[in-house]
């Protein structure tokens, strides 16, 4: 049997143009990531694929198809699949590291 732990320790940021870091694990059909946002950075482009996170740390702001949403360490989010929930998202203030999982 494999393990079920992830331990985000062990794997190395992968680091990308839009200012954020992501560590990330795939097993059984499914994808979970530590993602660190730095100040002023975010996702330049719409995501249409659902997610299931939880913020650790900082604020983020998610738009939503022109919707603004304000997440907090502590708060967990879920956004679903489709046009219509397309959204990206950036920090607010300071660092936001978060945590989601998705279908691989």
């Amino acid at each position: 049997m494999d393990s079920i732990r992830v331990d985000f320790n062990r794997i190395d940021w992968d680091d990308n143009s839009a200012g954020m870091r992501v560590k990330s694990l795939c097993r059984h059909g499914q994808q979970m990531r530590m993602i660190e946002i730095g100040p002023d950075s975010g996702e330049p482009d719409w995501c249409e694929e659902g997610h299931v996170g939880f913020i650790l740390d900082g604020e983020l702001e998610t738009n939503i198809d022109g919707t603004i949403e304000r997440l907090s360490a502590g708060d967990g989010l879920i956004i679903p699949s489709g046009k219509e929930y397309r959204h990206k998202s950036r920090a607010a203030r300071g660092i936001v590291r978060l945590v989601l999982v998705d279908d691989a």
